[in-house]
């Protein structure tokens, strides 16, 4: 089984609005400074072994990876220096820097490596394990060098050492009581130490002891993360200078004009790789005649729901890969938006009077919002469509077991292209099940680590087509990534998405 990549980047664009004037003098950096961030995402606990997206943001300011992503979505160094795939694919050579100290006071060498990935792989109940499952062997032949052995070639493997599983720690941390759930102590290298935790409420990060291999990272003394579902929240938090730094859902930037009209604050927005789609499952009648899915298809104008229901937010999607990826391809539409031709369509179909399905999404948030527009839309060629949104404890089962007739969901992407066909659609959450083997079979072949970007980039594009012919789901929307900040708040520009956000390399200027 390929690997399962869950690592997301994307060159970020900040839209000011309006911003500082590039003419006023640099305020100098706060190093004492303390960045309050109100967020979305949960901090359910800090064991890279049992954080199910892989990496967030509360793992990867205390640790460090072997390899990360730029704002151009490339796969660089971190701990690893350089890399190269042996001729017949099947080795991964990684050369390590030599000036990264654990805040133990241990140097981080080769043995460190291959303990590390050893413990994410086996780790009982590691959701690790099945990602690494390719890497089936490691060699340490020298203190700088480690030597990955891979059951079959796959491009991805340096994309994968950029989530979780390319955690480097301490080894000694594997045979002590480390509380890796809560608080692991200085067995990182990161910029940062856990100073206080609270599952799924909050946790707060002070400056680590001495001084970081990365002059880059660690500008800022704390980091104070707290988590709310509740958009008006973390506005208010804005307002009453609880927070310096808050997540806004797509579609909320019209609320915030007040804000963003002065220059105190700042909006910034990335064009993402998360893509609102409604995805048919084809084991299940009518989805599986090609004829319901392109009436699907031709009923649904996305327009009115990114301009009107994301309040422009949410932009065009022609498929896998947004434009920032060097993978990117439009995907022809065989199929655009026409209810006359939606009718007909359907009136060729084996449900050609109509019919009703399910279709299970998150409760709250956007999701839900596009499937009541969806749904809408729908009615108009005798479809209905019932609704059915759910807490993410119940519908994350649903979704992995393919027990659905209908999802409407985001997609994420991933450091490597790849990585979103595996994980998605047809590995994790196997969204196409036995339908996706042609497109299993351009990503096998585009997985090989002895082609060229260019050819695999053109592979993924006829991946892209594929779905788009098929209509195996219909793309609603690109999601940007959207922070509104306080003007204080330097770097948000060039801030690496790996997975959710890593704010490692942010900065404030003094008031």
């Amino acid at each position: 089984m390929r690997l399962a990549v869950v690592l997301a980047a994307a060159v970020v664009v900040a839209v000011m609005i309006p911003g500082v004037s590039a003419a006023a003098p640099r305020a100098a950096n706060d190093t004492n400074a303390t960045l309050r961030i109100s967020t979305t995402y949960p901090p359910t606990n800090l064991d890279p072994t049992t954080t199910a997206s892989g990496l967030n943001p509360y793992t990867s300011l205390v640790y460090d990876r072997l390899l990360t992503v730029d704002v151009k979505n490339n796969v660089v160094p971190m701990l690893a220096t350089a890399w190269k795939f042996s001729a017949d694919g099947t080795s991964l050579t990684l050369t390590l820097r030599k000036d990264v100290t654990f805040h133990t006071g241990t140097k981080m060498d080769s043995a460190a490596v291959v303990a590390s990935l050893t413990h994410w792989k086996t780790s009982p109940g590691s959701l690790l394990a099945k990602p690494m499952a390719e890497i089936t062997s490691m060699d340490a032949p020298d203190p700088t060098t480690v030597v990955l052995h891979l059951s079959l070639p796959d491009a991805a493997v340096p994309a994968l050492l950029a989530t979780a599983a390319g955690i480097v720690v301490d080894p000694a941390a594997f045979t002590a009581n480390t509380d890796w759930k809560t608080n692991p102590g200085l067995v990182g290298s990161g910029p940062w130490v856990v100073s206080k935790f609270i599952p799924l409420q909050s946790a707060v990060f002070d400056r680590a002891p001495g001084k970081n291999w990365d002059p880059k990272a660690g500008k800022i003394k704390t980091i104070d993360l707290e988590f709310t579902t509740d958009q008006n929240a973390r506005i208010n938090a804005m307002q009453s200078n609880a927070a310096d730094m808050a997540y806004m859902n797509i579609g909320q930037s019209i609320s915030i004009t007040n804000l963003t009209s002065s220059n105190d604050y700042v909006l910034h927005r990335s064009p993402g790789f998360l893509a609102v789609t409604l995805n048919m499952n084809t084991a299940r009648a009518p989805f599986d005649d090609p004829k319901v899915r392109q009436a699907i298809k031709e009923a649904i104008d996305p327009v009115p729901i990114q301009k009107n229901l994301f309040a422009g937010d949410c932009k065009p999607a022609t498929g896998l890969y947004p434009a920032v990826s060097w993978a990117y391809s439009a995907a022809k539409d065989p199929y655009p938006f026409n209810v006359t031709k939606a009718k007909a369509t359907l009136a060729k179909s084996k449900v050609p009077n109509g019919f009703s399905f399910n279709v299970i999404t998150n409760a709250g948030g956007g999701n839900q919002d596009a499937g009541t527009a969806i749904q809408a839309q729908l009615a108009k060629i005798g479809v209905t469509m019932n609704l059915q949104p759910l807490a993410t404890s119940t519908l994350t089962p649903l979704t992995l077991a393919r027990d659905y007739d209908a999802l409407i969901t985001v997609a994420g992407g991933t450091a490597d292209p790849g990585g979103i066909i595996y994980n998605t659609f047809v590995g994790g959450t196997n969204l196409l099940g036995p339908a996706g083997a042609p497109l299993k079979a351009i990503a096998d072949q585009a997985a090989n680590p002895s082609l060229s970007q260019a050819k695999r980039a053109e592979l993924y594009g006829k991946a892209n087509q594929l779905l788009a012919d098929e209509v195996y789901n219909v793309w609603v929307c690109n999601a940007p990534n959207q922070w509104l900040t306080k003007s204080t708040v330097k770097g948000v520009d060039t801030m690496v998405w790996a997975n959710i956000f890593d704010p490692r390399y942010l900065s404030m200027s003094q008031a």
